[in-house]
């Protein structure tokens, strides 16, 4: 058995005083409280920059430190070709690296730059409800006030990407996707959701180290590793951790390596301002 443990069961639940279990809270009010926030948010970002795409994004010039991160999205959307956009980011490969928000949006708006705007909004719209259904979702099943989801919901780090067309909202949803399916123990389906996530953003890899860290743990105290080590019929590579890790990291190291191909050096690691520390930039 793994580290991904199940719900509590009904009978952990607390009875009411007449015998029943007691009722659940409503679970869905927090989740729609957060959504109508964003909403708010986000038609406040549209009327106040009068629709126009480029002041929603703070598009300025990347070379002279200007402007705002989705601005490299919006670029990288209207034109995916990297021989072309690379003149439009500060770091080529650093940039280029999160491809899978410019790619959607490239798809759906056919590089229209008023058609990209809604594109890049309604993709992280989706992913952010979605990432905080999954949120809900897992507090209901366990038990847990449903107002943490709006720990999830009004996250500035989710709420201004929203915003500002950068990719956290479909990274962060597509790592919690990642992460209920590996909790059904569908490690495939997982890997290939982490493989997306970290085309997203490569600030998820915690999410995947640590879903298949649940998924290898024994349940009985003693590190997966070497009980797949020390019993010969249970190889070590059986495990659904290396899975995870093999079909999650295996896309993105591919990834990278083309990045080198093509811009000369690998996505990471690499600070995008140059005053930045290297250590502010690993924990970003």
């Amino acid at each position: 058995m793994s580290a991904f443990g199940q719900p509590r069961s009904p009978s952990t639940i607390h009875a009411s005083p007449k015998g029943g279990a007691r009722d659940e809270p409503s679970w869905w009010l927090p989740t729609l409280l957060a959504t109508l926030v964003a909403a708010l948010y986000l038609g406040w970002a549209y009327h106040t920059a009068g629709g126009q795409p480029a002041v929603i994004f703070h598009v300025g010039d990347p070379k002279q430190g200007t402007g705002y991160d989705g601005q490299f999205v919006y670029f990288m959307a209207r034109d995916p070709n990297p021989r072309t956009v690379q003149a439009h980011l500060d770091i080529p490969a650093y940039r280029y690296q999160r491809i899978l928000l410019p790619w959607l949006a490239h798809l759906l708006a056919g590089g229209d730059p008023q058609r990209v705007l809604w594109a890049v909004w309604g993709i992280n719209t989706l992913a952010y409800l979605g990432g905080l259904l999954l949120w809900a979702d897992w507090l209901r099943r366990w038990r847990v006030s449903p107002w943490w989801a709006l720990l999830y919901g009004l996250w500035p780090g989710l709420l201004l990407p929203l915003r500002l067309g950068m990719p956290e909202p479909l990274a962060y949803g597509l790592a919690l996707a990642g992460m209920a399916l590996a909790q059904r123990r569908r490690w495939l389906a997982a890997a290939l959701v982490f493989a997306l996530a970290l085309l997203t953003k490569e600030t998820v890899l915690p999410f995947v180290l640590a879903a298949a860290l649940a998924a290898g743990w024994p349940g009985k105290g003693e590190m997966w590793f070497w009980r797949r080590l020390c019993r010969r019929q249970n190889h070590i590579f059986s495990s659904p951790a290396w899975l995870l890790l093999g079909g999650a990291l295996l896309p993105w190291l591919v990834w990278q390596g083309w990045l080198w191909a093509t811009f000369g050096r690998p996505g990471l690691p690499r600070c995008p301002s140059p005053g930045c520390w290297r250590f502010s930039c690993a924990y970003r």
